[in-house]
Parts: C-alpha cells; sequence; structure tokens
C-alpha cells in the first residue's frame, strides 16, 4: 500500500530520499550525551538551529545596535534538577560545573548578571495546557530576552545536552555568545553558510573552569575574539548575518534553503547511515 505525506507517495523518489533523514534540535552521532540519546538512531541526522527569541525577533537590527547595553556580563540558568540525572557523568562535567562556574564569577563581575534559575521553568508549574501556566513561560521568555538585548556578552552552557536554544536567543538579540561547550555542535557542518565569527566567541571549558573570573574578563575585554573584532561591539556586528539566516520568524527566513542544501551535501550522498548502532549509545 501507499500513502502520502509530507514526503510524498510512499516508493516516490522524494519518499525514498528523505526517509532516511531525521530533522531535530538534538546532536548528531558526533557529539551526544544525556538526553540526546532519544534521538533517532540509524538516520542520517541534521540538527538544526533553535526558533529564535520573539522578544528580540520582533525588534529591528537598527534598534539592537543602538542599545548601550550597560550589563556588561548574563546568564540566566539551573545549576541543579535536570532531567537527565546529575550522576551521569557528562552532564555533571559539561553542564553543572561549567554553570556553577558562571553564577559564581558573575557576582564577582561589575554589573553583571547571573541568576540561578529552577531547570526548564519549573518555576511555572502545572499542566502545559494551564493558560495560567503558558502566561507564565511567556513572562519568564520576555523577560529573559529583553535582559540578553541589553547586555553585551551572554555565556552558553550546556544543560541535558551540548545544544541548547540560549545560543541562538542571544544571536536574535545580538547579545555575542560565549559559548562553553565543547561538544555543542554548529549547524550545517557541511555546507558551513556562515563563518565561526557568526556564532560569537568559543571558550574552552577546561580553561574557564581552570579561572572563570579570569576568564570572564579576558573576554569581556576582547581578548578572545577574532582578529579584527577585539571589542564588544565589533562582535557583535559579525552576529548579523546569522541573525539573518537563521531567523525562523523572519518573513524571508532561509532556515528552510540551508536544510535542503545540507542534506544534499551530506544525507542524500551518503549510501548508508554513519549513525551508531543503539546498542552502543550511550546516555552518559
Amino acid at each position: 500500500a501507499t500513502s502520502a505525506g509530507a514526503l510524498g507517495e510512499r516508493g516516490s523518489i522524494s519518499h525514498r530520499a528523505f526517509a532516511n533523514v531525521s530533522l531535530g534540535w538534538h546532536e548528531t552521532h558526533e557529539a551526544a550525551w544525556g538526553m540526546a540519546n532519544h534521538r533517532h538512531v540509524g538516520k542520517c541526522q541534521l540538527a538544526l538551529p533553535y526558533v529564535e527569541s520573539a522578544a528580540c525577533s520582533s525588534l529591528s537590527e537598527e534598534e539592537l545596535l543602538a542599545r548601550e547595553r550597560r550589563v556588561p556580563f548574563f546568564f540566566s540558568g539551573a545549576a541543579t534538577g535536570f532531567d537527565t540525572a546529575e550522576d551521569c557523568p557528562n552532564v555533571a562535567r559539561h553542564a553543572l560545573d561549567v554553570r556553577r562556574a558562571i553564577l559564581t564569577a558573575g557576582t564577582q563581575l561589575d554589573g553583571a548578571t547571573t541568576r540561578g534559575v529552577l531547570h526548564n521553568m519549573r518555576a511555572c508549574n502545572g499542566s502545559a495546557l494551564d493558560p495560567s501556566e503558558n502566561a507564565c513561560e511567556q513572562a519568564l521568555k520576555q523577560l529573559t530576552g529583553a535582559e540578553m538585548a541589553g547586555a553585551r556578552f551572554c555565556a552558553i552552557a550546556a544543560g541535558d545536552t551540548p545544544s541548547t536554544g540560549r545560543l541562538y536567543d542571544s544571536i536574535a538579540c545580538l547579545c555575542v555568545p560565549v559559548i562553553l561547550v565543547d561538544d555543542l555542535q554548529l549547524p550545517f557542518p557541511r555546507t558551513r553558510p556562515l563563518p565561526p565569527s557568526s556564532y560569537g566567541v568559543r571558550y574552552p571549558e577546561a580553561d574557564f573552569l581552570a579561572d572563570p573570573l579570569g576568564a570572564a574578563r579576558r573576554i569581556l575585554e576582547g581578548a578572545a575574539g577574532p582578529p579584527g573584532a577585539r571589542n564588544w561591539r565589533g562582535m557583535q556586528r559579525l552576529l548579523l548575518p546569522a541573525r539573518r539566516a537563521l531567523a525562523y520568524r523572519h518573513a524571508h527566513s532561509d532556515v528552510a534553503t540551508l536544510v535542503l542544501r545540507e542534506a544534499w551535501a551530506g544525507c542524500l550522498q551518503e549510501r548508508g547511515s554513519t549513525a551508531r548502532p543503539v546498542s552502543q549509545v550511550a546516555k552518559c
């Protein structure tokens, strides 16, 4: 029997081409741990950018670039209570240790805003269908977006998985991301439509953990920035291509085109899956 769906008639060229492709906000087989174990093992995987902050996507580039941004360093997130057990070594090492270091360093940085909160917006308890909870979550997202839009640098730390929506929210808000996640994969690694500098600053976890306050100060001084952009304004302008290309909410979004190009360059050229068998996938 055949059935028509988003990929076309079963057995058609389009269906066969994309039936082995998994799209999602998850890591591919090269870098996955924690809750990333839910990924589609055996599929050719494309890790997509997250949907960006509505609070910032509604603002123009001109509005965001003109902001004075008095807060030098921003982070809001949990340092405990993850969905993945805290005895998971990857979560303990890559997420909890880094987040605690960020929160501690923030208390010693003049003007910084670093705030510990309950994981996964659990401050808004109740059913996902409860309108009051939805209003609470929207208010928290709006607050975080406003704070990112008023900050120069935004710390990006792992959670239950290496990937995180904070990266894309920061880009939408033109707050320079400070990526403190060694295993975080940037989207579209085969076609590479954007240079690494469009995603902010990458700083090795071990170096940050060795001296969190010193590392944060070096970052704020621009020492970790790419050549030619040793101040936050220069690094901020480098985010503009990513903000334009990865914006789902923009009327002329390029995300779908970039996904299809990546699928063509990778998945549709592969004769077999490169994913590890499920028996070899360790949750931690």
